[in-house]
C-alpha cells in the first residue's frame, strides 16, 4: 500500500533523524501532550517506530507500544463483545502481545489507571483519523475524543504524544485545550541533503554494502531536484525510498545516467501507484494520470475522497485545501509526463487483494473492503490457502460491521473450514466464538446453540479467559446461571481482571436479589472500571436499591437508561430496581419496553419475570 514506514525490527536501517530524536524525545517527557505533525509521506511514523520509541526505551524511559486507531485485521471483531473500535484499536496496540479481549470493555482511563507508571509516555501514531469525521464510525470517533480528554484529565502522570498530518494540526491542538495539559507542537520536515546522505550510507554500511565514492550524494542531489532541475536544499523520504527500490541493488548507476535510472525508478514507482489506486477503486488510470501531467489543476472529475485520500497515503499527493492538491515533490512531474499510455500495472496477487482490503477496512470504507476481500477469495489459488482464509475472516469482519449477523457467521464458517485446513487451531477458536456471540445476539437463534459454539471456541483454546468470559455469558442468556458462574469464575481464576467475566458475574449476583448476591455484585462491578455495558450498570443499579441504597440506585439508573436503548437484560435490571425504589409506575414501563427490546432480546428465563412486572398490582 504505497511506501512503508520504518519498523521498530528495522531500526538499524533507519539514520539521518539523530537531533529530531533527541528534540522530540526531551519534548515528549516534559510536556503532558505533545503533537508531531509534518506533510504525508515526510517519516513521520518511521521516526516514532524505528526511531524514538526504540531510543527512550534504552534510556529505561516507561513508554508503551505505538498506538494506532485503526482496528486489527488479524482478529475476528464480533468475537469479543461490540465496543467503541477506536477504543479497541489503540489499547490493543498499546499492548500488541495480550489477548484481545484484555482490551475489550476497557475504557482509555481504565487501561491507563490499571497500568500505572509516571510519567508514562503513550502515542498514537496516524492520529488524524481520530480528528476527521467517520463515514460508518462517527459516533464511536466522538466518543473516543472524549474518552481520551477523560483519561488524561484523570492520569497527570500520563504523556500523550499525538502524531498527526499538517492539515489537522489545528484540531489536534484544540484538543490540548480541551484536556488542559502542557502543549508542545514538533513540526518534522524533509531531511536536509546532509541526513539524507548520512542515512543512504550508513544503512548501505549495515546491510554490509560499501558504496562508491561519492555515489551517495550525486543520487541525494538528484533527489533533491525542483521542478527546473535546481537543487532544492530538501530531500523527501519517501522518494528516496523509491529511487533506492528500483535502482540497481548492488551498483549505484554512473553520474552521468542517474538522472534517467532515478527518472525510471520513480516511474515505475508511480505508474505502479496509480494503477494499484485507480484499479482499488473502480477508476480510470488514464484520467488519473491525465491529472497527475496537468500538474493537478483541478481534482480529477467524479474523484471521491476515499480514491483522494489512498493516493494522499500512497504518498503521491499532498493537500493545500479540503480539495485542492499538489504532488507530493516537484520531483514527481518530470516522470509523470513520460509515463507509459496506458499505465499498465502488474497483476494484482491475492495477497496485495488482501491487503487493499484491509487498508479499506481500517478506513472505513466497506464498500471496497468488500470488494477487494471477493477478489482474494475468487482468485481461489491453491497457493493461497491463507489468503482466502483470512479474506473469508475480512469478509465475516465487513458484514458484522453492517449488522448482516447471518452474513458474518457464513464467511467467518468458511474461514474457520479454511484454518482447519491449515492446522490453525487458535485461528479456529476466535472464529467460532465470534460465529458464538453473533448467535447470542441473534433474536430467532437458540442460546444452546451459541452455547455449542463456544465450548467449542473453549476446547480449541482451553486457557483464554476472554472466551470462557463469552461461554458464560451464553451459558446465562440459556438459562445456566449457576453453571455460568462456575465458568465465569474459572475466566477470573484465569486473569481476575477479565471485564466481561467480572461484568456478567456481577450481573448475576444481582439478578438473585439476596443482600449477600447484592454486596458480591458490588464488588465485581466494582472493578470493572467506568465503561459497564448498561445491562451491567442496571445491574449496580438493582445490587444498591436491593441493599436499600436508593440515591445511589437511582444515579445509577440515569447511567444505565441513557445507553439502555433497546437492551432487553439492561431494560428489567432497571424495572427491578425502579419496583425497589418505590416507582411502580416506572417499573411497569421499563418491564414492558424489556419485553420488546432486541438488543439483545431477553432471554427466555426472564421473560416471565418482565410478564410479572408489567402485571404487578
Amino acid at each position: 500500500m504505497g511506501s512503508s514506514f520504518f519498523t521498530a525490527e528495522e531500526r538499524p536501517f533507519f539514520h539521518g533523524r539523530d537531533q529530531e530524536i533527541e528534540r522530540l524525545g526531551d519534548l515528549w517527557r516534559s510536556s503532558g501532550l505533545t503533537i508531531l505533525h509534518g506533510a504525508a509521506g515526510v517519516g513521520k511514523s518511521s521516526l516514532l517506530h524505528a526511531g524514538l520509541v526504540p531510543s527512550l526505551a534504552d534510556k529505561h524511559a516507561d513508554v508503551l507500544p505505538v498506538g494506532h486507531p485503526g482496528i486489527s485485521t488479524h482478529f475476528p471483531l464480533a468475537a469479543v463483545p461490540r465496543q467503541n473500535l477506536f477504543s479497541f484499536a489503540v489499547l490493543s496496540s498499546w499492548q500488541p502481545h495480550a489477548s484481545p479481549y484484555r482490551s475489550s470493555e476497557l475504557s482509555v482511563g481504565d487501561f491507563l489507571r490499571r497500568r500505572g507508571g509516571s510519567p508514562l509516555l503513550v502515542a498514537i501514531d496516524q492520529a488524524e483519523a481520530i480528528f476527521r469525521e467517520s463515514p460508518v464510525r462517527e459516533r464511536d470517533r466522538r466518543r473516543f475524543l472524549e474518552e481520551l480528554s477523560a483519561a488524561m484529565r484523570e492520569n497527570p502522570g500520563v504523556r500523550l504524544l499525538l502524531c498527526v498530518r499538517d492539515e489537522v494540526l489545528g484540531e489536534a491542538a484544540e484538543f490540548g485545550l480541551r484536556i488542559a495539559r502542557t502543549q508542545s507542537t514538533f513540526r518534522l520536515g524533509p531531511l536536509t541533503p546532509e541526513n539524507a546522505v548520512e542515512a543512504v550510507r550508513r544503512s548501505l554500511l549495515t546491510a554490509g554494502r560499501t558504496p562508491d565514492p561519492g555515489a551517495v550524494e550525486t543520487l541525494v542531489d538528484e533527489i533533491g531536484k525542483d521542478a527546473r532541475g535546481e537543487p532544492s536544499g530538501q530531500v523527501e523520504p519517501v522518494l528516496l525510498q523509491a529511487a533506492r527500490a528500483g535502482l540497481p541493488p548492488f551498483a549505484m548507476p554512473a553520474p552521468a545516467d542517474l538522472t534517467e535510472a532515478v527518472d525510471a525508478a520513480l516511474r515505475a514507482h508511480v505508474g505502479t501507484q496509480l494503477a494499484e489506486a485507480a484499479a482499488d477503486h473502480g477508476f480510470s488510470v488514464t484520467e488519473l494520470t491525465a491529472w497527475f501531467r496537468r500538474a493537478f489543476d483541478d481534482p480529477p472529475p467524479a474523484a471521491e475522497d476515499g480514491l483522494l485520500r489512498t493516493l494522499e497515503n500512497r504518498h503521491l499527493i499532498r493537500r493545500r485545501s479540503p480539495r485542492s492538491f499538489e504532488p507530493l515533490h516537484p520531483r514527481l512531474l518530470r516522470p509523470v509526463q513520460s509515463l507509459p499510455e496506458p499505465v499498465n500495472a502488474p497483476a494484482a496477487s491475492p495477497e496485495r487483494m488482501l491487503a487493499a482490503a484491509r487498508e479499506a477496512l481500517r478506513g472505513g470504507d466497506l464498500a471496497l473492503a468488500r470488494r477487494r476481500a471477493e477478489e482474494a477469495v475468487d482468485a481461489n489459488d491453491p497457493r493461497h490457502v491463507l489468503v482466502r482464509a483470512e479474506a473469508e475472516r475480512t469478509l465475516g469482519d465487513i458484514a458484522h460491521e453492517e449488522f448482516l449477523t447471518d452474513l458474518a457467521i457464513h464467511h467467518y464458517r468458511e474461514a474457520a473450514a479454511l484454518f482447519e485446513s491449515l492446522q490453525d487451531t487458535t485461528a479456529v477458536g476466535h472464529l467460532l466464538a465470534a460465529i458464538g456471540r453473533l448467535l447470542l445476539a441473534t433474536a430467532d437463534a437458540s442460546p444452546a446453540t451459541a452455547v455449542e459454539e463456544l465450548r467449542a471456541a473453549t476446547g480449541r483454546v482451553p486457557n483464554d479467559p476472554g472466551l470462557q468470559a463469552g461461554l458464560g455469558q451464553a451459558l446465562f442468556r440459556a438459562g445456566r446461571p449457576q453453571t455460568a458462574l462456575a465458568v465465569l469464575s474459572g475466566a477470573l481464576t484465569l486473569d481476575g481482571d477479565t471485564p466481561e467475566a467480572l461484568q456478567t458475574r456481577g450481573e448475576i449476583f444481582a439478578d438473585q436479589g439476596s443482600r449477600e448476591s447484592a454486596k458480591s455484585a458490588l464488588r465485581d462491578l466494582d472493578r470493572v472500571g467506568r465503561r459497564a455495558r448498561p445491562s451491567s450498570e442496571a445491574a449496580r443499579a438493582l445490587a444498591l436499591a436491593t441493599l436499600s441504597r436508593l440515591d445511589a440506585a437511582k444515579h445509577a439508573l440515569d447511567l444505565a437508561l441513557a445507553e439502555a436503548d433497546d437492551d432487553g437484560p439492561a431494560l428489567l435490571r432497571a424495572a427491578r430496581a425502579e419496583r425497589l425504589c418505590g416507582d411502580r409506575g416506572a417499573a411497569v414501563k421499563l418491564a414492558a419496553l424489556a419485553a420488546e427490546a432486541k438488543d439483545p432480546p431477553l432471554p427466555a428465563h426472564q421473560r416471565d419475570e418482565a410478564r410479572l412486572l408489567r402485571e404487578m398490582p
